[in-house]
């Protein structure tokens, strides 16, 4: 995005000039990849500033787990970590007391009464097709991404409204893309993925892929290593911000600073950022985001 990008302009100035200049000939650094070995760099600079702010969590800290995890994801797993099977039976168990509550069904009546007839069953045809037609699982992903299931259990509020639905055209183009793309999923991955994360699965996935892998720890941003990621959990699609590779000098100039004069001490994008997901991706614990 041109935020990201702004925020990344200062490091890719003469520290990426300097950078490639020691790096392998055979190797050069690419214009506007986020790169380690210039964001610590800026990283370096703010530590010898604020000490304090710097935590035990961070890419440099982690560049043997982050290593270590790739060369399992290169080869596939096979199992399912705890939290991944525990969140895939928190899934299966939120899908059935949504279709035995009748919350699908007062969703679509809903709809029927907002949207006009048809527009629901279209929307619900369209992502049936990708899912081996299992029209129950598409009612479910629909009402899940749109917050009409959120809005039918809080017994439809006024001040809440659902989402409306995008033309039916987009649910085609987008999980046309997620089978036939370079991630090539199976039915049964998109149908785990649509129910764990849908929204961003079904608006633009292929920007948020190319976001997403574009900020990623460099370990990860192989093709084969991102998908084996993706797979096991779905959420990563969403993240397409990563606030260890900006230049915490530069948030005080970009964002302001707190009421008390304080500079922030990330770049509040932490509901897509890397930095807060990462550590957990491999059964860490999350020690601040102080960057």
């Amino acid at each position: 995005s041109n935020r990201l990008r702004a925020h990344h302009a200062w490091c890719r100035g003469k520290e990426a000039a300097a950078a490639a200049a020691e790096a392998d000939p055979e190797e050069p650094e690419e214009p506007g990849v986020l790169k380690w070995s210039v964001a610590k760099k800026c990283q370096a600079r703010w530590k010898s500033i604020c000490p304090c702010c710097i935590d035990s969590t961070t890419l440099e800290t982690m560049q043997p787990q982050l290593e270590a995890f790739a060369e399992h994801l290169k080869i596939g797993y096979s199992d399912m970590s705890p939290a991944v099977r525990k969140r895939k039976e928190k899934e299966a168990e939120e899908a059935l007391a949504a279709i035995s509550s009748g919350v699908l069904r007062k969703a679509r009546e809903a709809s029927i009464k907002i949207l006009g007839d048809g527009v629901w069953d279209a929307a619900v045809a369209a992502i049936a097709t990708y899912n081996g037609g299992d029209h129950i699982h598409a009612h479910l992903v629909l009402a899940n991404a749109y917050g009409w299931k959120a809005w039918i259990e809080m017994n439809q509020p006024v001040y809440l409204d659902p989402k409306p639905l995008p033309p039916v055209e987009q649910f085609h183009n987008s999980l046309r893309w997620l089978r036939e793309g370079p991630l090539a999923m199976t039915e049964e991955e998109l149908k785990s993925a649509l129910v764990a994360r849908p929204l961003p699965y079904l608006t633009n996935p292929a920007k948020k892929y190319k976001s997403a892998r574009s900020c990623a720890p460099e370990q990860w941003r192989d093709p084969k290593i991102f998908r084996e990621l993706l797979r096991r959990e779905p959420k990563v699609l969403a993240l397409t911000w990563n606030c260890c590779y900006t230049d915490p000098l530069e948030r005080d100039r970009v964002l302001g600073v707190l009421s008390s004069g304080e500079s922030l001490h990330c770049d509040g994008e932490c509901a897509k950022c890397w930095r807060t997901v990462t550590p957990s991706l491999m059964n860490l614990a999350l020690d601040g985001v102080g960057v």
